[in-house]
């Protein structure tokens, strides 16, 4: 649904709001607050918290009429593991996309940033299934919804601890006429980005499927997708990760050190084959995120 451009700046204050996140392609996320019937700004704590994605196209005039009709059609996905769209706004240069409000934060914050407890095992096993089961709920649908850019900032925890995929087929920034995508806009998401798609700029399900693999190697080590303070062999987390993924002796060397011991080799050495299928160099020897989905439950 349309939400006046006006009063998506009176929810972020002028889009000096608190902070959220900062995407790949230059946008950045804002917390406001709307009265959830109206769609109207409100004063904090007297409607609902949103979260408010702000992509500027600046020099760049995507086709709008195109770019709502995807949002719409997004709006209408309803899952348990996929954050709930809630509206849209945009002006010449810039275009909005409304969220609900995760109070939890997300994956990344509670891996890598400070003022956080290490996540438990049995979380991030649970993370791990309902992201894969969002992913592939995505992928089923008759015209299938690609993700493109996923991340452990994507994953989003609710009050409970419920994980939540956000951004998903969210339009980005700089299509070509073949639907593909200026890779240089992503940033440090090129990191999670299969071999194809950056040498392409062309995402597909099997390409989500080699992000996914990203994030579950962040969940196993606790190692960031990328740690420039590492020696220069172990800064990229795929490369470091590989030669320990193929040997089951050696899965235990990789594992987060914070886990103290909460699993089982046998549920690790699980993980790490998943995990390595899913990073795949070849994207035929990827499993589909139903296949990941039924391996992942059954730990």
């Amino acid at each position: 649904m349309a939400i006046e451009y006006d009063e998506i700046r009176k929810a972020t204050k002028n889009f000096k709001s608190e902070v959220l996140g900062r995407g790949g392609s230059g946008s950045v996320i804002y917390k406001g607050w709307i009265d959830e019937r109206k769609l109207t700004a409100v004063k904090p704590a007297s409607g609902i918290a949103v979260a408010i994605k702000k992509m500027n196209i600046q020099g760049y005039q995507p086709h709008q009429e195109q770019w709502v009709d995807e949002i719409n059609h997004l709006r209408q996905l309803r899952h348990p593991n996929l954050v709930k769209l809630i509206g849209y706004g945009c002006n010449t240069d810039e275009r909005i996309v409304v969220y609900e409000f995760m109070p939890k934060g997300s994956l990344y914050n509670h891996l890598f940033t400070s003022g956080h407890e290490a996540l438990p095992w049995a979380t991030r096993t649970k993370v791990a299934i309902g992201a894969a089961t969002a992913l592939a709920f995505l992928h089923a649908l008759e015209i299938p919804v690609i993700h493109g850019t996923l991340r452990s900032s994507d994953i989003l925890f609710d009050g409970d601890f419920n994980t939540k995929l956000s951004d998903f087929g969210i339009p980005k920034i700089r299509p070509n006429a073949n639907g593909c995508y200026d890779m240089a806009v992503f940033g440090n998401t090129l990191m999670y980005a299969a071999p194809e798609y950056i040498m392409t700029g062309c995402p597909s399900t099997r390409s989500d499927v080699y992000g996914f693999g990203v994030v579950l190697l962040e969940l196993m080590s606790g190692r960031p997708v990328m740690d420039r303070t590492r020696p220069a062999e172990e800064c990229q987390l795929v490369k470091w990760a590989r030669p320990y993924l193929r040997d089951e002796r050696r899965v235990g060397e990789m594992m987060d050190s914070r886990l103290m011991g909460e699993y089982t080799l046998k549920e690790a050495c699980k993980l790490a084959n998943i995990a390595l299928h899913c990073v795949s160099e070849a994207p035929r020897l990827r499993p589909t995120m139903s296949e990941v989905v039924a391996q992942l439950e059954q730990l």
